[in-house]
């Protein structure tokens, strides 16, 4: 871990107050707090993960102090430990994670492995990012976003049981489902076949229960993740940082056929990441500018997509690691519900996460089931792609 925090500044970065990004030059070794389980009994091993999990799992600190991460380890036995790990998106996005454990992985395989040298630091990117913001690209979006920050409508509105900002605390939970090769082997070629990316059949689906549970049949707007790594140098996949941007995708009235919802989904969201120079966070500002939409400058309903190559140090191939994912959650200011997609071994994995304090109780697992029966139906059934496909849900 010492290695990695020596080779990627960002794992050395600081948020001052005034919010500008600090990359120290010089850092305490790190020290991976530990605990030996050996011997003790069931119990005692559950209730210490459920307290370590409780501790890391909505731990917020303070971003103007190193680090913005933490490790913790419990071993198990002669041949297992429960690495827990914690780390501020504010310094990493989810590719960037890729990179993290897959350095990790390789040092701890070979202690003495020696990485090729990164030939360009986060910083530099941070630097040449706000060089492009006098670029004619950058000021072609702002006519565009300009234009059309009026237009997007509300975000999809789910019913509450309170008003999120009366929850000081939020608390957010986790709900997983998963679609094996033949389901999701099914879906992309469907998705091929329709001249669709796998990522919009995806969000199709999702648009799909949140229009029925929201009852908004005049279309919402949706908040998109994307991983926007500009290719300032060949060796930019291997940083780690926070390339995240957001762009706010306007989805239409429903259309009788799933198919032609997903294309214009597409068409919709090509046309806004051709204006992606101007961030979805810029926009919310825009909006909130105007008196008659100040209400509508949080869209706190995210797709996040991470159906990407695993990019590894040195080029290698993908080495999984020994062990499995037993507890993830992730959480982030001003969202209430964050749907994030990743692949796997020809294995699609599909993640809520959620302000548990907000919606009524069953709310949130009833919408995902309602997702899941969904995406299963449009693997096995021909008329969902070519008929009418509107689909009654109770809550």
């Amino acid at each position: 871990m010492r290695r990695l925090v020596a080779r990627h500044d960002s794992l050395r970065t600081v948020i001052l107050p005034s919010g500008r990004q600090r990359v120290l030059e010089h850092v305490p070794d790190y020290a991976v707090d530990h605990l030996d389980l050996r011997g003790r009994s069931p119990e005692d091993i559950a209730e210490l993960h459920a307290r370590t999990r409780e501790e890391l799992s909505h731990r917020v600190a303070p971003a103007d102090r190193w680090p913005l991460f933490a490790l913790r380890a419990h071993r198990l036995d002669e041949h297992r430990t429960r690495l827990f790990v914690s780390l501020d998106l504010l310094i990493a996005d989810a590719h960037s994670v890729h990179v993290l454990t897959a350095e990790l992985l390789t040092f701890y395989r070979d202690p003495q492995r020696e990485l090729p040298p990164l030939g360009v630091t986060y910083r530099d990117y941070v630097l040449a990012a706000e060089r492009a913001r006098t670029s004619p690209q950058r000021a072609r979006a702002l006519e565009y976003w300009r234009a059309e920050a009026h237009r997007l409508p509300p975000a999809p509105e789910l019913p509450q049981r309170v008003h999120p900002r009366s929850v000081d605390r939020p608390r957010f939970e986790r709900l997983t489902t998963s679609f094996g090769p033949e389901v999701w082997g099914t879906l992309v070629r469907r998705a091929a076949a329709a001249g669709l990316t796998p990522s919009v059949v995806v969000c199709t689906a999702f648009c799909d229960v949140l229009r029925t549970f929201s009852g908004r049949e005049g279309g919402f707007t949706l908040n998109l993740t994307t991983f926007n790594r500009e290719r300032v140098h060949p060796d930019i996949d291997q940083v780690i940082g926070d390339f995240t941007t957001l762009t706010l995708l306007a989805v239409g009235p429903s259309l009788p056929r799933f198919r032609d919802r997903a294309q214009d989904l597409q068409r919709r969201l090509w046309e806004r990441l051709e204006h992606r120079a101007v961030s979805g966070v810029e926009v919310l500002r825009m909006l909130r500018e105007d008196p008659r939409r100040r209400h509508d400058s949080m869209m706190p309903v995210v797709f996040t997509s991470m159906l990407m190559p695993e990019l590894m140090a040195d080029g290698e191939e993908p080495v999984p690691w020994r062990g499995e994912t037993v507890y993830a959650v992730s959480q982030t200011p001003q969202v209430l519900l964050d749907h994030q997609i990743s692949e796997r071994a020809g294995t699609l994995t599909c993640t809520w996460d959620y302000v548990v304090q907000v919606f009524p109780d069953g709310l949130v697992e009833a919408v995902f089931h309602a997702f899941d029966e969904q995406m299963r139906r449009l693997a096995t059934d021909d008329d969902e792609w070519g008929t009418d496909t509107h689909v009654q849900y109770d809550a």
